[in-house]
């Protein structure tokens, strides 16, 4: 599918003053298709990553901990949402990702919980956008492994969020059946392996082993029972676990909470910490992780810290996930398309 151009700020803008979001019928309808129905197959743009900034994404911008404005952020994801694939309705823009009869996994990211967590406003937006395109809650869940760090983000299992049920690992348990990969075997959890749609919305921070966390990693040591024994060489392993065709074929899209960006001593929550006012989107997993990781580095320097490379946690699934075919992580390679609302 060739690509349109992004839409521009004055006509998003515009767009969401006539509340120009409603549902439009006959979208890719994927998943199980009536006979003579073309497969739905959902839009990708490799090496292709859109950043949405608003510098009042935070309620008190004086204060990196301080909540983060709900209307303001919604309007950041939809943002992304359009300008990503160059739609001027959210229905149409998520029926280019996804279909109504998706089973629709959204990945958070709490083990950095109370305040380097997926906040509920970015999460939320993704929801009432895939109403929109006709997904019902039921066909829906929110999902982290460990459920006093989701309590600390605000996420309680067993509850919900705009409906949608909230999980953590031992609401369904692990698959009976370990995924195979060239670094070992891992057993994925239930409700990973159940959807035929997955969002990881992580968050960007440094990590005291593999260097940089984000997009890949919420996913391959996040959905799996055993994420602890693949640790070693930095994690290079979630190239890997990523390149396994559980992954590869649930996958659909990235959409990062960059509202904070962690940039030393984590993964967990510390003072260590910039507002970044952004949210960033990609279906290309390596790419987005490799401006995650410049972004780490960058801080770091402004705050006179070591690059990570320099502090003996180089990167180490970047390059050989490109080798997979996973994405691309060519820094030069890739178009990074920003947009500053206000």
């Amino acid at each position: 599918m060739p690509d349109r151009p992004a839409i521009n700020r004055r006509d998003f803008l515009k767009y969401s003053a006539t509340g120009a979001v409603t549902l439009t019928t006959g979208l890719g309808l994927g998943g199980s298709r009536a006979v003579g129905q073309q497969p739905f197959t959902p839009r990708s743009r490799p090496g292709h990553v859109v950043r949405i900034a608003h510098s009042q994404a935070l309620s008190d911008p004086d204060r990196v901990d301080s909540e983060p404005v709900c209307e303001v952020v919604e309007l950041m994801v939809n943002a992304a949402i359009l300008a990503f694939t160059g739609r001027g309705e959210l229905a149409v823009a998520y029926g280019e990702l996804f279909c109504p009869e998706d089973r629709v996994l959204i990945k958070l990211s709490c083990l950095g919980s109370p305040n380097m967590a997926t906040n509920e406003a970015v999460v939320a937006a993704l929801i009432k956008g895939l109403k929109l395109l006709g997904i019902p809650e039921q066909n829906m869940v929110l999902y982290d492994q460990y459920r006093n760090r989701m309590m600390r983000a605000r996420y309680r299992p067993g509850g919900d969020l705009l409906g949608v049920p909230i999980e953590f690992s031992r609401t369904r348990g692990y698959s009976g059946t370990a995924i195979r990969h060239d670094a070992g075997s891992s057993p994925f959890a239930v409700a990973f392996e159940q959807a035929t749609a997955v969002i990881s919305v992580p968050v960007f921070k440094d990590h005291d082993v593999s260097g940089f966390t984000g997009g890949m990693k919420n996913i391959t040591h996040g959905c799996t029972e055993n994420p602890s024994q693949m640790h070693r060489n930095h994690c290079a392993a979630i190239a890997d676990i990523y390149n396994t065709d559980m992954v590869r074929s649930r996958m659909r899209l990235l959409v990062a909470d960059v509202l904070r960006l962690m940039y030393h001593e984590g993964p967990q929550d510390n003072p260590n910490k910039e507002a970044h006012n952004s949210v960033y989107l990609a279906t290309d997993p390596v790419a987005l992780d490799t401006i995650g990781l410049q972004l780490v580095n960058e801080a770091r320097t402004r705050h006179d810290i070591r690059s990570l490379e320099e502090d003996g946690r180089p990167n180490t699934y970047l390059a050989r996930a490109t080798e997979l075919g996973l994405g691309e992580h060519r820094r030069e390679a890739i178009t990074l398309e920003e947009h500053l609302l206000a």
